[in-house]
């Protein structure tokens, strides 16, 4: 469900739809791994990135509800969950939704 609502505040917002986000992250000194001095250049970099983020996401919803794809959902919410972290500096945000998805995960895949 936070996933859901953290891709749906993502989606309200221009700069996601435009691929925009990452610079404006950068920009607003958000990311501790990207500067603007990087991107500055780079706006297929800064397209990729943002819609990236976004696919990952919708992926991650999408996959985790069907039974036999719920592990590639996982990953891609894995994926995302690093995004956050690392792209957005929200670590901790980050921790908890991947501590989460480690709820989906099948009861053969737990100690």
């Amino acid at each position: 469900m936070l996933f859901a609502i953290g891709l749906l505040s993502q989606l309200a917002s221009f700069q996601w739809w435009r691929g925009e986000a990452i610079w404006w992250l950068a920009a607003a000194g958000r990311s501790n791994l990207l500067s603007t001095e990087q991107l500055v250049d780079r706006p297929l970099l800064v397209n990729a990135l943002t819609h990236a983020v976004v696919m990952a996401e919708i992926l991650a919803l999408w996959l985790v509800l069907v039974p036999s794809t719920r592990i590639l959902g996982i990953v891609f919410g894995l994926l995302s969950c690093a995004a956050l972290a690392f792209l957005g500096d929200q670590f901790i945000y980050a921790l908890f939704l991947a501590s989460l998805l480690l709820a989906y995960l099948p009861d053969t895949w737990r100690p």
